[in-house]
């Protein structure tokens, strides 16, 4: 028996076009690739600023101070989609 993955990789290659829509592609194969198409809908969904919106929109410095974080915000982000991609 083949795995999500397995088959996702065997797929035939879509033609390379100026207008593909990737979001398209994803929610039209969502029920064939039901963990792939969240992990894609996490990854592309992802805002493309590397500043952080709290530094970028807030005044008065972080939301949250760096004492009280002891999680650092790639492992929060890690975190957050693998728990949506397990359900």
């Amino acid at each position: 028996m083949s795995s999500e993955l397995d088959d996702y990789l065997g797929e035939v290659l879509v033609p390379r076009k100026d207008d593909f829509d990737i979001l398209k592609w994803w929610m039209e194969h969502t029920t064939k690739y039901p963990t792939l198409a969240a992990i894609a809908r996490d990854v592309l969904a992802m805002p493309a600023s590397a500043v952080q919106s709290e530094a970028a929109f807030s005044s008065s410095g972080p939301v949250i101070p760096k004492h009280q974080s002891t999680l650092s915000i790639k492992t929060i982000e890690a975190l957050v989609c693998s728990r949506d991609w397990m359900r």
